[in-house]
């Protein structure tokens, strides 16, 4: 069963609305626990892992040395000297300052722990950007949260605001079973990409039930891509919050198409640990502006959260909506069928846009040439160059 997290409630605004607390509600066949700040994502994680009994499976983007890390490695520890069986995966780039202690810690209690891609010639190229644990086939969490202090706090005083979500039924097991493909594969060698390959292409989606979508580096026709175009393609209403925004020009289609039925509602970063990812995002304001699309800038904190809802259908997990998530990364996001759970994120997002700006529509007027020269550059750079250094990548993996 998944541990319980602590529901303390978060600091309130004085200019607005009380924040949503998380909500654990059962749907689907599923328990879900939503976790929207940095503690209780941090409490609910450490929380399975102490009462894991089997297997604890956990991969991360970015463990990064400090007090988190330093938690969370206690707590594998633990579970390693009880006899459950603790797999790792790092990803080398992002976890390429974790000290090699942390890893020889809990390799000495009995863990077996693996750095995603470690050959120093492809890490920029290929990343496993997923954030995932899965406790005893049964019970999962994953998000937009890495292993970082930064992200301790409640996203509005302190910390980064970031997404989550803890689930307990069967979509844990396929959850598990992404993470085996990508554990054994993990060196990226010739020898074990079919199999890998194989897993994905043999995915499939329920529509009426919670499914894993496991997207990696590949054609225009990987199911994570298909399964989000099939549904924006009849919806009229999306929201959605995005760290990193440089959509496809088929997604931005799609929006567009949207809001000629509906409206679409974007909440994006004012505040951005990655500036070229902002000021590439500011280049598409004036079309979606002019397109009907709301958009929102959040200003507490870094906003790192990657989470979408179409019509009554829930997206969330580690993928950005850009172009290195869905073509080149190892990303993970779960898609939720289900009324109530769409609104339960939207009251979020109706939160979280009591603590943004709009952007107005006259803002393409009060751009300079420099910063209008800067933005086109930064999405030249992560929409063109960036994919085609990658892809020619493709021919160095033995």
């Amino acid at each position: 069963m998944c541990a319980s997290i602590s529901k303390t409630p978060l600091p309130l605004n004085p200019d607005g609305p009380a924040p949503p607390l998380p909500q654990s509600v059962c749907a689907l066949g599923h328990a879900f626990t939503w976790l929207h700040t940095g503690t209780d994502a941090f409490d609910a994680m450490t929380g399975m892992i102490d009462a894991a009994v089997r297997s604890i499976d956990l991969e991360f983007y970015t463990i990064a040395r400090g007090a988190v890390s330093t938690r969370l490695g206690d707590a594998l520890c633990r579970a390693a000297q009880r006899h459950v069986r603790v797999r790792v995966l790092l990803d080398a780039f992002g976890s390429a300052s974790l000290p090699d202690a942390w890893s020889a810690r809990l390799a000495a209690a009995g863990a077996e722990v693996r750095r995603f891609n470690p050959r120093r010639l492809l890490r920029w190229s290929f990343r496993n950007h997923r954030k995932l644990v899965v406790c005893d086939g049964q019970c999962a969490w994953l998000g937009g949260f890495n292993v970082a202090d930064e992200y301790e706090g409640d996203g509005i005083v302190r910390g980064w605001r970031d997404f989550g979500v803890m689930i307990e039924g069967a979509v844990a097991a396929d959850l598990a079973r992404g993470f085996a493909a990508l554990f054994d594969a993990s060196a990226l060698k010739r020898t074990q990409l079919p199999a890998l390959a194989r897993f994905l292409r043999k995915q499939r989606v329920r529509l009426d039930a919670p499914c894993a979508l496991l997207g990696g580096p590949g054609s225009s026709r990987a199911l994570m891509r298909q399964t989000l175009h099939a549904d924006l393609k009849r919806a009229s209403r999306v929201d959605a919050i995005a760290a990193y925004f440089v959509p496809s020009r088929k997604i931005r289609s799609l929006l567009r198409q949207v809001n000629r039925r509906g409206q679409v509602r974007i909440v994006l970063a004012a505040k951005s640990d990655v500036p070229v990812s902002r000021w590439a995002s500011q280049s598409l304001y004036p079309r979606l502006l002019r397109n009907g699309t709301a958009v929102w800038e959040y200003q507490p904190q870094i906003l790192h959260a990657k989470v979408m809802v179409i019509d009554d259908v829930v997206y969330v997990g580690s993928a950005n909506l850009d172009t290195r998530s869905l073509q080149l990364n190892f990303e993970l996001l779960v898609r939720l069928p289900s009324a109530t759970l769409a609104a339960q994120v939207r009251t979020r997002i109706d939160f979280d846009c009591s603590l943004s700006q709009p952007v107005p529509a006259d803002w393409r007027l009060r751009r300079t040439l420099l910063q209008r020269l800067i933005q086109g550059w930064s999405y030249f750079l992560l929409t063109k160059i960036d994919p085609f250094l990658a892809r020619r990548q493709f021919r160095h993996l033995s």
